[in-house]
């Protein structure tokens, strides 16, 4: 699975409408890859869940996206006023913050 980061694809894309050009082969070049090892599948997520802000793998909209997770449901942000169904996510990774320097 690859990604390219918002502010990197923003940069292209204002560099793309500047030079009156299209911008695909760009952003295609500038993808890198997700390490496989920290994606689970939705089912080994649902197992032993994580609360806390996530990447998910939707398929079907060809996208990677940051979702926070809460009480069984992915939201779009964290006031959990709309739950986001889970029908179409294959792949989740929990995002981690490296602890402090003691």
């Amino acid at each position: 699975m690859k990604y390219i980061s918002y502010d990197r694809l923003r940069e292209i894309i204002t560099s793309c409408i500047a030079a009156k050009v299209y911008p695909g082969i760009w952003v295609l070049d500038e993808c890198k890859e997700l390490p496989d090892q920290q994606w689970q599948t939705i089912e080994e997520f649902k197992a032993n869940p994580v609360e806390g802000w996530c990447y998910i793998n939707i398929p079907a909209t060809n996208s990677v996206v940051m979702r926070h997770y809460r009480n069984y449901h992915f939201y779009d942000n964290e006031d959990y006023s709309v739950p986001m169904s889970d029908y179409f996510i294959t792949h989740v990774m929990p995002i981690t913050t490296p602890e402090a320097p003691k």
